[in-house]
């Protein structure tokens, strides 16, 4: 999926921001960056890069986000097992641009092999903020996801050319997932139904 280089949040200075900027368009040199630890990482880290400019930075971004895989062993291990990090830069590399949804700008993507080591160049989203998966959310917020998920699912339902891509679940995965839906449902219910 690419011959980037996949890099440690502390080997993204500023020369190698300033590169890969005027490489997507932006006559820009960052003369500093600072990096602030953000989201709770379940099997990855995400670090804000907040970037500092000599001059004027036109159009170009103020602050990105990268992923990175987890600091911890057993996270890296669950994220390779599942094809999570693999799947994620496959996704922003080859699917996100034709798709009708709100996505973050990719700036750059790498990864070895199918992870651990991958990196993911975001456009950062703030003020936007992750969910609480426990907590749940309120019925705009749900809406607003589940026209999302139209908007990912409808253009490309049933489409054969998805099959190119390797990183994306075979049809028996689908068979797999609905099994554990179904072995999960009572449960679930009992939980949070009525």
């Amino acid at each position: 999926m690419g011959n980037s280089p996949v890099l440690k949040p502390e080997e993204m200075n500023a020369e190698w921001f300033t590169a890969m900027l005027r490489e997507r368009g932006h006559d820009v040199t960052v003369k500093d960056l600072g990096r602030t630890r953000i989201g709770t990482g379940q099997i990855g880290k995400c670090i804000r890069f907040d970037l500092v400019y000599t001059g004027a930075s036109g159009n170009a971004p103020a602050s990105l986000v990268g992923k990175f895989p987890s600091d911890e062993l057993i996270s890296r291990e669950t994220g390779v097992q599942l094809r999570n990090y693999y799947r994620e830069v496959g996704f922003y590399q080859q699917l996100a641009g034709k798709l009708n949804i709100s996505v973050p700008e990719c700036y750059y993507a790498a990864i070895i092999d199918e992870g651990p080591d991958f990196v993911l160049l975001l456009q950062d989203m703030a003020p936007a903020r992750q969910g609480d998966q426990l907590a749940g959310c309120s019925a705009e917020i749900a809406r607003a996801a589940v026209l999302e998920l139209v908007g990912m699912q409808a253009p490309s339902w049933c489409d054969e050319s998805l099959r190119q891509y390797d990183w994306l679940l075979p049809d028996d995965g689908a068979l797999d997932t609905a099994s554990l839906y179904a072995q999960h449902l009572p449960g679930f219910l009992d939980r949070y139904g009525k």
